[in-house]
């Protein structure tokens, strides 16, 4: 999975191709709160996840479609 956002659409990708999108707006303000992934918010499991998170990476600008499915292909 793959989740994108533009500052005017979210968009969501799997295995290198959108699965959908929603358009929105807004910033993403600094919490001060932690990035939790694969986990619920104090280390416990999460019933949501149920595998492995392989490679994780938080890109501080909005990545392209042909750039998503790059580093899909990439990966292979």
């Amino acid at each position: 999975y793959a989740g994108v956002y533009d500052g005017t659409t979210v968009s969501v990708y799997l295995n290198g191709g959108l699965m959908g999108s929603a358009t929105t707006s807004g910033a993403i303000l600094a919490s001060g709160t932690n990035v939790v992934m694969g986990s619920g918010p104090t280390g416990q499991e999460s019933p949501r996840l149920r595998g492995l998170l392989a490679t994780v990476a938080v890109i501080p600008n909005a990545l392209t479609a042909d750039q998503i499915a790059g580093m899909w292909s990439a990966s292979q």
